[in-house]
């Protein structure tokens, strides 16, 4: 059964799990395995997930990433 989940909250998890591996250098071992716990991390939170809502999801975390890195560089800074 697939479940319908917000995009917006699915993506505000994706950013939490991704900070988290960032934080433990997880990416950097091994990128390949980090993305299979992310992925299991994401399935488990929200089971039934659909596959396009994960791609949904991952893009709009993406942008948001994408955002607050702008911010943080200020507006001289493109």
């Amino acid at each position: 059964m697939v479940a319908t989940y917000d995009s917006r909250d699915v993506a505000a998890f994706m950013l939490a799990a991704m900070q988290r591996q960032a934080d433990a250098d997880a990416v950097d071992d091994d990128p390949a395995a980090a993305y299979r716990t992310f992925r299991s991390a994401v399935y488990a939170r929200y089971p039934g997930l659909s596959e396009a809502q994960f791609a949904e999801a991952l893009q709009l975390a993406a942008i948001t990433a994408e955002d607050d890195a702008k911010f943080a560089r200020g507006p001289n800074n493109p």
